[in-house]
């Protein structure tokens, strides 16, 4: 199953119509053992990542793994959390867990990080606080913190969307992934050893070095890192 979203495009987020062609696409294959879903998004509703996550699980018995070739951010980060297992190649990018919101903007709808409200909320009353402190006028910052983006009651669901997205990741690793992955005292059994240097020389000359690392061991010829517990027999 693939998700690939062109970055560019507006409305290349993840949104709620999203749901019914994937779960239309799952339904096709009935039941399956292992599900590989590629993706490439950046990101969108928090929601939808649950339902695509919900309906991929709903329709397999056996590992649920993420494929990120290039990008996954936001509500795609929570997506390849839900998962058993993450696959990234060395130029493959996560990002916070941070879901994004529908608001429109120059007649366009656009989705917005939730995250990104609370900050704006808390750069304007630091602002307002330093205004009262060198005695300058406070009203244009008011203005600012009485708009329609930084009421109470909008702040708050803001908050919300972020709890969301926190809960539904924290428990879905709890049940999946974290079970499944090494401890630290047998990572080097299952891995090999470690290589302090690999951190080092990846970011130093990315683009001359096509290995991949697992858990700091380098695999000559393999394009992607796994994170989490290996399939049998791989």
């Amino acid at each position: 199953m693939a998700y690939f979203a062109k970055i560019e495009h507006p409305n290349a987020s993840m949104q709620p119509s999203d749901v019914a062609p994937m779960t239309a696409l799952l339904e096709r294959e009935n039941k399956t053992e292992n599900l590989d879903l590629w993706i490439n998004s950046p990101g969108g509703s928090a929601q939808t990542a649950e339902k695509i996550v919900s309906a991929c699980r709903a329709v397999c018995s056996g590992e649920f793994r993420v494929v990120v070739p290039n990008m996954a951010k936001s509500a795609a980060t929570m997506t390849a959390l839900c998962a058993d297992q993450i696959v990234m190649g060395y130029l493959s990018e996560l990002g916070p867990i941070d879901p994004q919101v529908p608001v429109r903007v120059g007649g366009l709808v656009r989705y917005v990080s939730a995250q990104s409200f609370l900050d704006g909320q808390a750069e304007v009353l630091a602002a307002i606080a330093d205004a009262q402190q060198k005695n300058e006028p406070v009203i244009g910052h008011l203005q600012l913190l009485n708009s329609p983006d930084m009421s109470a009651a909008w702040i708050t669901e803001m908050r919300r969307e972020i709890k969301f997205g926190k809960d539904m990741v924290s428990k879905r690793l709890r049940r999946h992934m974290l079970p499944r992955a090494p401890p630290q005292r047998q990572r080097a059994t299952a891995w090999g050893p470690r290589r302090p240097d690999c951190q080092q020389s990846v970011s130093s000359k990315p683009s001359l070095q096509p290995r991949a690392h697992d858990w700091g061991r380098r695999v000559p010829g393999r394009p992607q890192a796994r994170y989490g517990s290996p399939r049998q027999g791989q």
